[in-house]
């Protein structure tokens, strides 16, 4: 069986929004409990998860330039989860 996830890679260069950059993080600290993600998998995933219909995607992408930044970080849950440690560099805030 060959997975999606073993197929070959492609780079890419990807900037976003720091609170949405923020939310991937929060992502990756939901899924940790169960496993061990990388922010690559875990953006393949939501890529490869998401749907395909033009309608749908096109609300997802009018949701998202629409949304307020005050609504986008209510909607972060908090509690205790997991420390992220990324190879390499640090990033800076």
């Amino acid at each position: 069986m060959y997975l999606v996830s073993d197929a070959e890679r492609r780079k890419i260069l990807v900037a976003l929004p720091e609170p949405v950059d923020e939310r991937l993080e929060l992502l990756i600290r939901l899924a940790r409990p169960g496993m061990q993600v990388s922010r690559s998998q875990m953006v393949a995933a939501l890529v490869a998860d998401a749907p395909t219909a033009p309608r749908n995607l096109q609300k997802i992408v009018a949701g998202y330039l629409s949304i307020e930044l005050g609504a986008f970080a209510e909607g972060h849950p908090r509690g205790d989860l997991p420390e992220i440690k990324h190879p390499g560099p640090r990033r800076h805030r």
